[in-house]
């Protein structure tokens, strides 16, 4: 484990400094022991949410590449934000899976970054990141962070929010731990423009609940091949007649995704289905939640008509 660490976390139950003790981290004031996994401190063990953490670490598992536009994708989740926004900032990336957008991250000039995620994908973020010595991989949860009050410049979260049980709640943690005059990211499915997922394939993603995720795993792969088709089959309509396109629900979304390769879509049907929970987020109820955090600047936008992109701006508190 980097000792850097030590300058930045603290004890996840009251806030305290830690201290670097025989292997393991040690609050100074209640005692609380963190445990230390191949240099990856653990402040959060996955019988927290011993569902999602297995089924989401298996799946980061399974894809752990880089896909060929994988930053063009990262920079559309997190829209208005450019490359040159992350310069010399301290980062937090909540629910890094991978770890790939935290090594984006650095990249882009990131002073620091830091990724964290309930599951065992931390194991896979850690080797993602290993070239990158300003990104550090923690494993715990959203609701309590090793992390004081008003840490970092930026905050993101992708695709996460949306599988949590106290969505708020987690909204307003990642919130807390934002700068004065720093800024927040989220991305969320959105319930406008997803009709058809939620009668069609949440029923079956409610069903698969009682698989494992490697079986899960296995039924994915022939929705995928379809996923695929369809993908390929509104590329080349929208390539034809931008108006025709248009009459199909969902074209937007199938047409974004025929640019990527197959594995990356089978690995976007597999989470739809692997997830415990999911929740689409209508704007108003985001508009609201933001409503109660002090920002200067809240910018929603619609990322291929079916989810949501959250920037928030200029934390003014």
């Amino acid at each position: 484990m980097d000792r850097e660490l030590l300058n930045f976390i603290v004890c996840s139950v009251c806030e305290s400094p830690l201290i670097y003790k025989e292997d393991v981290l040690v609050c100074e004031k209640c005692g609380k022991t963190i445990k230390i996994e191949d240099g990856i401190p653990v402040f959060s063990e996955d019988d927290f949410d011993p569902e999602t953490s297995e089924k989401f670490g298996f799946s980061w598992s399974k894809f752990p590449d880089i896909y060929k536009k994988e930053k063009e994708d990262f920079l559309n989740w997190i829209y208005p934000v450019k490359e040159n926004f992350f310069k010399e900032k301290i980062v937090l990336d909540a629910g890094c899976g991978n770890g790939l957008h935290a090594k984006m991250s650095s990249e882009f000039g990131a002073k620091v970054v830091f990724g964290i995620d309930l599951s065992k994908a931390v194991k896979e973020a850690k080797r993602n990141v290993a070239d990158r010595k300003n990104v550090h991989i923690l494993q715990g949860n959203i609701y309590s962070l090793p992390f004081l009050p008003e840490t970092f410049d930026y905050v993101y979260s992708i695709g996460v929010i949306q599988h949590l049980p106290y969505r708020e709640k987690a909204i307003k943690e990642l919130y807390k731990r934002v700068k004065k005059g720093g800024a927040l990211s989220l991305w969320v499915y959105g319930y406008e423009g997803t009709f058809w997922v939620r009668v069609l394939i949440e029923p079956i993603r409610k069903f698969l609940r009682i698989f494992s995720p490697k079986i899960i795993y296995v039924l994915s792969f022939l929705p995928a091949v379809g996923f695929w088709i369809t993908n390929k089959f509104f590329y080349f309509l929208c390539k034809i007649s931008n108006k025709l396109c248009k009459i199909f629900p969902l074209s937007e979304y199938f047409s974004y995704m025929s640019n990527f390769p197959f594995k990356y879509q089978f690995n976007t049907v597999f989470d739809q289905l692997v997830a415990p929970r999911s929740y689409f987020f209508k704007k108003e109820e985001l508009e609201k939640i933001f409503e109660g955090l002090k920002f200067k600047n809240v910018v929603i936008t619609s990322r291929n008509g079916m989810s949501w992109r959250v920037f928030a701006n200029g934390k003014d508190e």
